[in-house]
């Protein structure tokens, strides 16, 4: 079997609504999953701590520690210093960023090709059909993996 390739999802948590946001990176990590990557989804953090909350750089910290362990970086389109962050951080690993589903694609391929339309088909940080979010929709306008 060969080596599955873990993906870190980057992108806006807090700007414009942490709820919203943080449903648009469970969706868009569920086609990566469906297409054969392993996503590693920080915005999953946002149940935990309203469950059992911790200082803001306590989650900034657990998520560089999956920064190291993730192959490559996806980041979703919208204003985020700490995605932004996240990314040089990623560069100063040597490890690769994308902004597109095909870029990442293209070095790796999806352990389950099959699944590449749906995932080409969906927009860097938003296919529009799966959410009824003006905030999101608009802020990932034009951004299309083609």
């Amino acid at each position: 079997m060969s080596k599955l390739i873990k993906v870190y999802i980057a992108g806006p948590y807090s700007k414009p609504d942490p709820v919203e946001n943080t449903r648009f990176a469970i969706l868009f990590a569920d086609r990566l999953l469906r297409a054969g990557y392993v996503p590693f989804v920080p915005h999953l953090t946002h149940f935990w701590h309203f469950l059992e909350p911790h200082p803001y750089r306590d989650w900034l910290d657990y998520d560089s520690e999956w920064l190291e362990v993730c192959d490559c970086l996806l980041r979703m389109a919208g204003d985020s210093p700490g995605a932004d962050a996240e990314v040089e951080q990623m560069r100063e690993l040597g490890k690769p960023v994308f902004h597109t589903v095909l870029e990442l694609a293209a070095a790796f391929a999806p352990p389950k090709p099959e699944a590449l339309p749906e995932l080409a088909r969906s927009r860097t940080t938003e296919d529009t059909e799966n959410t009824d979010s003006p905030a999101i929709a608009s802020a990932t306008a034009g951004k299309e993996c083609v």
